[in-house]
């Protein structure tokens, strides 16, 4: 059985990011606490929880020959009472995820219009064409407004309630 690692190190790395966009919006909305917990880092250890990160996403792809992955990172903390305007500062700070994503979808489509016209655009196509992929999905999914999403907290922040 392969752990297809072209597919869950991608996902694991846009996850990543999504999480420390949300701790970096509230820091600069003044929340310092994921910086205070050593959160802000790109080590994947700080971010990795063992059934929802490691074993239940690398099982997938196992078990559906790559065609099926889900998981979970774990999510950076937000005190809404270090924020300057809990309502709005929160719903800035749930967009900052799903931001990054559509960001990084951008990026590797840019990047994959750029390298096209080079001799490299075939070689990297498939890691292109993956970025994009993932970081669609995980702006889309993450948009939804069903609790625990974070489409859900920009909602109630619409919906003129507390977080």
């Amino acid at each position: 059985m392969s752990l297809h690692l072209d597919i869950y190190l991608p996902v694991m790395a846009s996850v990543i990011l999504h999480e420390i966009a949300h701790g970096y919006a509230a820091l600069l909305l003044g929340d310092p606490t994921a910086k205070e917990m050593g959160r802000l880092t790109l080590n994947p250890v700080a971010h990795a929880r063992a059934f929802g990160t490691v074993i239940l996403p690398l099982g997938l792809l196992a078990l559906t020959g790559g065609k099926f992955m889900f998981g979970w990172a774990r999510p950076l903390p937000v005190q809404d009472h270090r924020l300057g305007n809990p309502g709005r500062d929160m719903a800035l700070v749930c967009a900052a995820g799903p931001a990054v994503n559509a960001l990084l979808a951008l990026w590797c489509w840019l990047a994959f219009e750029a390298l096209s016209i080079t001799g490299i655009g075939p070689v990297v196509r498939p890691w292109l064409t993956t970025g994009m992929a993932i970081n669609c999905f995980l702006t889309v999914v993450n948009l939804i407004p069903v609790k625990p999403l974070d489409g859900w907290h920009i909602l109630n922040y619409f919906r003129g309630r507390r977080p």
